[in-house]
């Protein structure tokens, strides 16, 4: 098919209201964009199983999740770039030193370290597979890791020993995404246009985190939701209102996409 632009979505604070759901005038718009020859893709920081519900309620199949390192098309991998594994093992060591658990994500598996009560009864109420022990990660290609802990100061432990390495992105207070270094949001959105060779068509992006700076930096239009950070506003082309206030549908129509 031949797609006049290509639109990137974000979805916590940006597709997704406070409670998680798409809203039946987002669906709409998503359903009128694909009418009108605009391809949707999801631009997420999380992971395919914490996509699905998402994927299911708006229609759209073409995602790239973990900030950029892992991206599916219909169903098919497009891209995908693994940490290498002496660095994931030096990383658990390293967590493990400093008492944090964490998370580690391949593709649609996710592991932890340990698997607290409180971490099996969080993935039961998303609805979500509880991540599997990990044991023996060397023959296991790790796409994201996730140490869990809320101390802001050691954020800057994990770049000093990992920095030449990995890229950091403090997405919430309890934990921060750890993925490759050269890899961000907006070099999946770029990877993705290859793939489906889309090389010049109108590109357009939707987001309300730091780690969605690079995905506006990257696309022709960046539009920053309301609710979002300051540093995001202050990249974009356009500002919309929130995602509780019909903050998409408003940009959609300002860019004259439905």
């Amino acid at each position: 098919m031949n797609y006049k632009s290509v639109a990137f979505f974000d979805l916590d604070g940006t597709l997704l209201n406070d409670e998680g759901q798409i809203e039946k005038p987002v669906k709409k718009a998503i359903d009128k964009l694909k009418e009108n020859g605009i391809l949707p893709v999801i631009n997420t920081g999380r992971s395919l199983p914490h996509t699905r519900k998402a994927m299911k309620a708006s229609g759209i199949t073409s995602v790239i999740s973990l900030n950029g390192q892992y991206i599916i098309h219909n169903g098919e991998i497009v891209y995908e770039n693994i940490i290498p594994t002496s660095t994931v093992e030096r990383f658990i060591q390293f967590a493990k030193r400093l008492g944090h658990l964490m998370k580690l994500f391949s593709g649609e598996q996710v592991y932890a370290t340990q698997i607290p009560q409180k971490m099996i009864d969080q993935h039961n109420s998303w609805g979500i597979s509880v991540p599997q022990l990990a044991t023996d990660m060397s023959n296991i290609p790790v796409h994201q890791l996730l140490p869990i802990f809320s101390d802001t100061k050691l954020d800057q432990d994990y770049q000093e020993e990992f920095g030449d390495e990995l890229t950091f992105f403090r997405n919430s207070p309890g934990a921060i995404d750890v993925i490759s270094k050269g890899v961000d949001k907006g070099v999946g959105a770029m990877r993705f246009i290859e793939h489906m060779g889309l090389q010049g068509v109108q590109t357009y992006g939707f987001g309300d985190g730091l780690n969605d700076i690079a995905l506006l930096k990257t696309v022709d239009f960046g539009v920053a939701m309301e609710n979002g950070h300051e540093e995001v506003k202050a990249v974009a082309n356009y500002i919309t209102k929130k995602n509780t206030e019909g903050g998409i549908i408003q940009a959609l129509e300002h860019f004259q996409l439905l």
